[in-house]
């Protein structure tokens, strides 16, 4: 797909239909719709983030199949990364159904990862 440098008319754009959180990770519902491996989508966040969302790890529900949002690095994207009414550039990863988040503007995060110590021989 071609598509123009304005998302607003760009043939990727995607709007969320939902944003709940579900458990232990924060959903955003996208229409069902057919996703290819290295789709560029342009995912627009219609709605608002609940504000028990915090440092939930994000999900992007399409019909029954579950897209795991991860960033360049391939860490998670978490809840207060994301805000509503922007445009968050991805590239879609069927084989390990994820999606990268290829533009710059993820705020920072508060999630802090857990240390990994070993056992003393």
């Amino acid at each position: 797909m071609n598509c123009i440098n304005n998302c607003q008319a760009c043939s990727n754009l995607v709007a969320s239909t939902n944003v709940a959180v579900s458990g232990s990770v924060l959903q955003v519902t996208i229409p069902t719709m057919t996703i290819n491996d290295n789709q560029k989508i342009c995912l627009l966040i219609a709605q608002d983030i609940p504000t028990g969302a915090g440092v939930l790890p994000i999900n992007i529900i399409n019909g029954s199949n579950t897209l795991t949002l991860i960033n360049k690095c391939g860490k998670p994207v978490y809840a207060d990364q994301i805000r509503k009414r922007r445009i968050y550039v991805l590239r879609a990863n069927t084989a390990t159904p994820s999606a990268t988040v290829k533009t710059n503007n993820l705020c920072p995060t508060a999630f802090v990862p857990p240390q990994l110590t070993g056992a003393a021989a």
